[in-house]
């Protein structure tokens, strides 16, 4: 069986900033890897149309503190037509 993964959850931009490198590290590994991957494309994507939603970035680190894995992830509230938040 595997070893298992730590997960650190990050809810902003300047917290993800500090991974910066391992990002990078780890996308050099994977030659399929588009810029829609990227730190580049995610962060003026996320100022241009992420300001009505909550960020939340989950990395995945194994037993050797190497980042292995990132889901970025967003939520947001939407009004549906009886006015109801959810």
């Amino acid at each position: 069986m595997g070893q298992p993964l730590q997960v650190r959850a990050y809810a902003s931009l300047e917290e993800l900033e500090g991974l910066l490198p391992a990002w990078d590290e780890l996308l050099s590994h994977f030659a399929t890897a588009t810029t829609f991957s990227t730190w580049q494309w995610l962060v003026p994507w996320w100022r241009a149309y992420g300001r009505d939603q909550k960020l939340k970035v989950l990395a995945f680190f194994d037993p050797r503190e190497t980042l292995v894995g990132l889901a970025p992830l967003a939520s947001a509230t939407q009004r549906i037509s009886s006015g109801l938040a959810f």
